[in-house]
């Protein structure tokens, strides 16, 4: 079937991330889709797609890839192309979609959680919490609740008090564990401003 040969095709190429590419556009584009079946089905893709690039990454660090400079194909596939579109996926005003980029991101940043480029929001898997899901920040922004999603951005300036977040540099992540100004502008502060132009009523 089509799965099958594409399959086959990145088998025999893996080293040409790009001939994913028609599969990942269709993917970000069903993910935007109302039919919660193809959705789901899209996003599940996408994550499968996430961590196939990130054990691709990994192995080519172990192999003496220059991983720093992103001179790796999966590396430059990535940053260059499935990341951008995750980013302006956190734009989406429908709630529902912009949940699913959300947790891809979240994935994104375990995936790479050692990963010293910034361009994969590696530093942001200071906010996420794999052993209490409540404190976890991607899970409870984009919980139903609205308590949840308050005391999301109440982590986030928890974190921020902590001196976790650096937002002067943009290069220090791998030296001093810190989110950087890379991602905090370009993932954390899209988040943060959906509350302001959304609520409804002066409680939210």
């Amino acid at each position: 079937d089509g799965i099958s040969r594409w399959l086959s095709l990145l088998q025999n190429a893996p080293d040409e991330p790009t001939i994913l590419s028609p599969i990942v556009n269709t993917c970000f584009h069903f993910i935007y889709d109302t039919d919660m079946v193809l959705s789901r089905s899209a996003f599940t893709a996408l994550k499968s797609i996430i961590n196939t690039g990130a054990e691709q990454v990994h192995k080519s660090s172990k192999a003496g890839g220059d991983v720093k400079n992103g001179d790796t194909p999966w590396q430059k596939y990535m940053e260059s192309y499935v990341v951008p579109m995750i980013r302006n996926g956190l734009s989406s005003r429908n709630a529902g979609h912009r949940r699913s980029f959300l947790l891809l991101m979240a994935e994104l940043a375990r995936q790479f959680r050692d990963h010293p480029s910034n361009h994969l929001h590696g530093d942001l898997y200071h906010l996420c919490s794999d052993e209490n899901p409540d404190l976890d920040f991607f899970l409870s922004i984009t919980h139903v609740q609205l308590h949840r999603r308050a005391r999301a951005f109440k982590r986030l300036r928890e974190t921020i008090r902590s001196g976790l977040i650096d937002a002067k540099h943009d290069d220090k992540m791998s030296e001093n564990g810190q989110v950087n100004a890379y991602s905090i502008t370009n993932v954390l502060l899209p988040i943060v401003i959906h509350p302001i132009y959304e609520c409804a009523t002066n409680n939210e």
